[in-house]
């Protein structure tokens, strides 16, 4: 079993009236419940004491230095150090431990893929928190991100190098599978309080949303990583973001191309703007609305006002590579719709048009779903 001497300024050691000391044959120090604290001549505490300030618990008090060092080889274990900015090194493993919480902390360097490093951890499983509502850190550094009130990354040009755009992000992001759903309750068996295991449960365990790590891995294998110790995948979340910002664009892209599509289709280079203040007495324009519901499985509603004076309105649906694969002559007028079957259709995202006399009126985009 490991010693550990303390090193302190000059003073000398005292104690009440009615403390009792011993020392037992492995040479620990054994008191009856009182103070032991080291002090200077003028009567301050300026040492290391048990319920120094009134409290249960092992306190640390200095106006200079105090050192614990290992007593084989005299290596430097923990040091306290008020000479100028309060603070306390751990070097190598620390547990410190209060009487009202029994979580503790443990500093540990431990060897972590092929190299060493530094190490806090709760001495129990799921207790204690970093800072509170009322006592917060500043900032926390975590790898290359930093985090105070938001998490930012670098981004700067200056750090980074091998530039690639992202190409078919669509095809790949349309592949997702979006899911709600709850942590098993055996993932929190190791909190051994009842009470804190079902808090823990209600406050992040159940109504989750999000993704399988092993169905995104097939995916972006870039965003899955595997976490060393318990060997659970997790994803990388935050850069999923730029390839939906891709996914996005393309898809906008082909919207934009499938207009033009349709404006040659239709012989309509340049869309007519109606406006309801050109002629009071005139009839409404025709409109074209969202079709209801959307998305939708079985059939979905399409509503749409068509002038009596049309004399030709037709419906067309088109998918995403511009093909037409559908086509409805509307032969209402006035406030009318028409209706879309699922089973007309293979599951995917649509583009509908509606055109009275050779002329685009709008297009909406509809979503049908397995």
């Amino acid at each position: 079993m490991k010693k550990v001497f303390l090193f302190f300024t000059t003073c000398c050691i005292a104690m009440g009236a009615m403390a009792q000391i011993q020392v037992n044959s492995s040479g620990d120090l054994i008191t009856n419940d009182h103070e032991i604290y080291l002090r200077n001549q003028s009567g301050n505490k300026y040492g290391i004491g048990y319920g120094a300030f009134g409290a249960s618990e092992m306190c640390f008090f200095s106006d200079e230095l105090i050192e614990f060092r290992e007593s084989d080889n005299s290596t430097l274990a923990a040091k306290f150090n008020l000479n100028s900015t309060p603070n306390f090194e751990f070097h190598g493993k620390v547990t410190l431990l209060k009487n009202h919480w029994t979580g503790g902390i443990t500093s540990q360097v431990e060897n972590f893929a092929d190299f060493a490093m530094a190490n806090l951890y709760p001495a129990t499983n799921w207790y204690g928190t970093l800072g509170s509502s009322t006592k917060r850190y500043g900032g926390a550094y975590i790898d290359h991100a930093f985090i105070n009130q938001y998490t930012t990354y670098p981004s700067d040009s200056r750090v980074k190098e091998n530039v690639v755009n992202i190409e078919n992000a669509l095809a790949k992001v349309t592949e997702l599978r979006p899911i709600q759903y709850d942590i098993k309750e055996n993932f929190y068996d190791s909190i051994a309080d009842p009470k804190a295991r079902e808090y823990v449960m209600n406050h992040g365990g159940r109504n989750r949303i999000g993704f399988i790590s092993q169905e995104v891995q097939v995916i972006f294998p870039e965003l899955v990583s595997e976490e060393p110790q318990s060997g659970l995948l997790g994803i990388n979340t935050i850069d999923m973001i730029p390839y939906l910002v891709q996914a996005i664009k393309e898809q906008q892209k082909e919207i934009e191309e499938l207009k033009d599509l349709l404006n040659k289709e239709t012989g309509t280079a340049n869309l007519k703007t109606y406006s309801l203040f050109e002629n009071e007495s005139a009839e409404a324009p025709a409109s074209l609305s969202q079709n209801k519901p959307n998305p939708f499985s079985s059939e979905t509603r399409i509503e749409m006002f068509v002038p009596q004076s049309v004399a030709n309105a037709i419906l067309y649906v088109y998918d995403l590579q511009g093909k037409q694969v559908k086509s409805i002559t509307v032969t209402g007028r006035g406030a009318t719709f028409e209706t879309i079957h699922g089973s007309e259709l293979q599951a995917g995202l649509y583009i509908y048009s509606l055109v009275t006399d050779g002329r685009l009126v709008g297009s909406k985009q509809m979503v049908l779903t397995e």
